[in-house]
């Protein structure tokens, strides 16, 4: 048996979860609550191991991600954990979906996420695409990886300051945006097919689509517990027009999209010009991890007290400072974002391999000194 001890106060978590507690409802506690956007990618570094690792089986998965865990809960200054309960699960990063296709090469190195080659480079290939099983290519990875990892947890104990807490393994994410998954499969081609032939980009997406909600299903099945598929992020689309959002976007987020009266949408890009097509047509609830390109106080204008915000930091002034610019960078969100409720000050969802740890912190240090905002009702 393998016991790994997170010390983290009861105090901090009982106080991140009154503040996001208000958060759902658009107020504050003491003050704006912060979550970094911290990946594989990030605590990996800081612990020393290599992607190949990580990736190396369902037990080392289990493990980093225990340890991952640990290193970020007892390192950093966030409302990130709010109930003694810890989850591993399955992580692919952001191949899936476009790695459920047997034409799809996954690369795996040791310095980086692992990506995806293009591989369809005309339309005839669109044409000629299988939709795959969901237990084939890393969909039976995935699934194998699951059923896996629930036999290793049982060789751990997890205890949060002495005390054992649930061990759970949950299916994982379903993948990204489906936009994101046509870029990673047909590269540039698929912007220009948008204009030049769109009966076929809507082909491919429709693949993508039925690919996502069969895995969906299946994982489902396998865990034995109803799971719904969120319509995925918006990453990619940002390139988009308005009408060509609402066009190629929009259908296949509604699509995948069974989660619910919430509607999320992860966007880190530069997103000026859709705010009012998120907001009226696709209808999101919450803007979760938008990136510093996004004007925040044309976001603020359009969308702060209408639905929850997180984000807006910019990631490179985070990883290279100085403090002082990293202060601005925070102050000026929390000035602009915070005022109506339902704001959570973070980066771009990204934060950059290499960003000091004081700096992360630096975050939670300037929503203290900032202190509950005073609320503007529209």
């Amino acid at each position: 048996m393998t016991k790994i001890d997170i010390r983290y106060p009861k105090e901090a978590m009982a106080k991140s979860r009154e503040r996001m507690a208000a958060h759902r409802e658009f107020r504050y506690v003491d003050r704006v609550p912060v979550v970094a956007g911290i990946s594989a990618r990030y605590t990996l570094q800081q612990r020393g191991v290599g992607f190949r690792e990580f990736f190396n089986s369902p037990e080392a998965q289990v493990y980093h991600q225990l340890m991952n865990l640990k290193w970020r809960l007892e390192n950093l200054r966030e409302d990130f954990l709010l109930s003694p309960v810890v989850n591993v699960v399955p992580d692919f990063q952001n191949v899936v979906p476009a790695a459920f296709f047997a034409e799809a090469t996954v690369v795996f190195d040791d310095e980086t996420p692992p990506w995806v080659l293009p591989c369809i480079q005309d339309t005839s290939q669109v044409e000629s695409l299988r939709v795959p099983t969901p237990t084939a290519n890393i969909g039976l990875k995935h699934g194998e990886f699951f059923v896996r990892m629930r036999e290793a947890v049982k060789e751990y104990e997890v205890t949060i300051n002495g005390e054992p807490v649930p061990l759970n393994v949950s299916p994982g994410g379903m993948g990204g945006s489906n936009i994101s998954a046509a870029i990673k499969l047909a590269g540039e081609n698929v912007l220009a097919w948008m204009l030049e032939c769109p009966e076929v980009v809507h082909r491919l997406l429709d693949k993508i689509c039925r690919a996502r909600l069969n895995f969906v299903a299946h994982m489902a099945e396998l865990s034995g517990k109803p799971l719904k598929s969120g319509g995925g992020g918006g990453d990619g689309a940002e390139m988009l027009s308005p009408r060509l959002f609402r066009e190629f976007m929009i259908p296949y987020y509604e699509r995948c999209h069974q989660a619910g009266p919430n509607r999320g949408l992860h966007m880190c890009g530069r997103i000026n010009h859709l705010l009012d097509v998120l907001m009226n047509d696709l209808k999101i609830t919450s803007l979760d991890g938008f990136g510093s390109v996004a004007d925040r106080q044309l976001v603020a204008e359009k969308m702060a007290g209408r639905i929850h915000l997180r984000g807006n930091v910019d990631c490179v002034v985070l990883r290279n400072g100085p403090r002082e610019a990293i202060r601005r960078e925070c102050f000026d969100a929390l000035e602009r974002l915070s005022r109506r409720g339902g704001f959570v000050l973070s980066d771009g969802h990204n934060i950059a391999p290499g960003t000091p740890v004081e700096h992360v912190n630096l975050m939670a240090a300037c929503a203290e000194e900032f202190g509950p905002p005073a609320l503007v009702r529209a």
